[in-house]
């Protein structure tokens, strides 16, 4: 029954998955032909498996049986019973405490510790003047010279940003006029 089963199901599998490609488009027919050489691989390990399934190892199924459940036994007492005497609790004596313990005599205390003078300091250095500090001088160039004019950096890069900016030269001074020519 089982190998009718798994018989059934890779036909039916390979049937509905390779169906399809007649109707497929160029794209398509690749992963449906890919999907029914999977089948065709698989089925045949479906088919043992099925096949040497009852030769494998399988274990027992226990069948228990039924517990068995007894009536619990009710013990029958008369209607009357005659009243059981027991006898009074015995009476103690009070009870006895034992003595307090011995006075002790005071706790002795150890003498305090000798004193120590006060240990000697160093006296504390002189007093040095305060130091301005001023910054160090800029690394690198902030004024680059070309012909007619140069760059100038300016900003600190901290509160304003850097920028570079162009200043052109002076133009040079137009030419003397010419002298007049002498009258003769």
């Amino acid at each position: 029954m089982r190998r009718l089963i798994a018989l059934a199901l890779v036909v039916a599998l390979t049937l509905a998955f390779t169906a399809p490609t007649a109707e497929a488009r160029h794209g398509h027919v690749v992963v449906d032909i890919g999907t029914a050489v999977g089948l065709a691989l698989v089925a045949p390990l479906i088919i043992v498996g099925s096949i040497l399934s009852p030769l494998v190892y399988q274990p027992p199924v226990y069948a228990y049986p039924p517990p068995v459940v007894e009536r619990p036994v009710v013990l029958q007492q008369p209607a009357y019973a005659a009243p059981a005497y027991a006898p009074p609790p015995r009476a103690y004596a009070a009870p006895a405490y034992a003595p307090p313990p011995p006075a002790y005599a005071a706790p002795a205390y150890a003498p305090p510790p000798p004193a120590y003078a006060a240990p000697a300091y160093a006296p504390p250095p002189p007093a040095y003047a305060s130091l301005t500090l001023q910054p160090p001088p800029a690394s690198h160039p902030t004024t680059v010279q070309y012909p007619h004019g140069r760059y100038e950096l300016r900003g600190d890069g901290v509160r304003t940003a850097y920028q570079w900016v162009w200043i052109p030269n002076a133009p040079p001074p137009p030419p003397a006029p010419a002298a007049p020519p002498h009258s003769l």
